[in-house]
């Protein structure tokens, strides 16, 4: 309840999602993802009650999970609603015990600055794999703008092969199919977060001339 009274009334200067994702680049994003983790860990040992909540405690695990891009989606849909409501002039938090008094003082963010907490695009930065493998399920051996089928890290992907020098070989017929084809290829996936604030994969692109072997030698290749 603490942290939530900080979240909803700490306001940024800009959209923290978008600033998020200047500084997120893709070699960094996993590394910066493996320390929130690490320091969420750090910060549960230390928490042995409910009496070990001091405010130096809550302020270092709001700037844990203010880049938490679920929590800032949820915050941003709060503030949407809250905006659309013109009776609204503001919103106050304020943290109460079990006999419901307040124990801190009371945060207010004015209509004002609602706009603020709204985030402005759903985009997040692109993962990209440089030793992807795919294994072919439906390719395209025909011109225009079609998606490929493939099957990658356990799940059906579709994708577009945006290597031009490799689909002209497939028209070309200098590159045939078989059954068990795979590619190890430069794979890059756009994502977004949907409307419940959970990141999916909008679409997936195969960059780079592909290798092509049967999927169970690709695993011994260093190609």
């Amino acid at each position: 309840m603490a942290l939530t009274t900080v979240v909803l009334s700490r306001i940024p200067l800009e959209s923290e999602l978008q600033k998020e994702n200047l500084r997120l680049d893709n070699k960094n994003l996993r590394l910066d993802n493996e320390i929130k983790a690490q320091t969420s860990k750090d910060i549960k040992k230390r928490l042995k009650s409910d009496e070990d909540i001091k405010k130096e405690i809550i302020d270092e695990v709001y700037n844990l999970i203010k880049k938490d891009y679920k929590i800032l989606w949820h915050k941003s849909n709060f503030y949407k609603k809250v905006n659309h409501q013109l009776k609204i002039s503001k919103v106050s938090t304020v943290l109460l015990d079990n006999n419901n008094k307040p124990v801190n003082e009371e945060k207010t963010v004015e209509r004002k600055d609602f706009h603020k907490g709204i985030l402005i695009s759903d985009k997040l930065p692109y993962i990209e794999d440089e030793n992807a493998i795919i294994d072919i399920i439906a390719p395209v051996i025909k011109k225009g703008k079609y998606s490929w089928k493939g099957y990658y890290n356990g799940e059906s992907i579709s994708f577009e092969m945006a290597d031009t020098q490799f689909k002209d070989s497939i028209i070309n017929k200098e590159v045939e199919f078989k059954n068990g084809t795979a590619i190890k290829c430069v794979l890059r996936q756009n994502r977004k977060i949907d409307e419940n604030g959970l990141i999916k994969f909008s679409k997936s692109k195969v960059y780079s001339m592909p290798f092509m072997a049967k999927s169970g030698l690709l695993g011994k290749t260093n190609c």
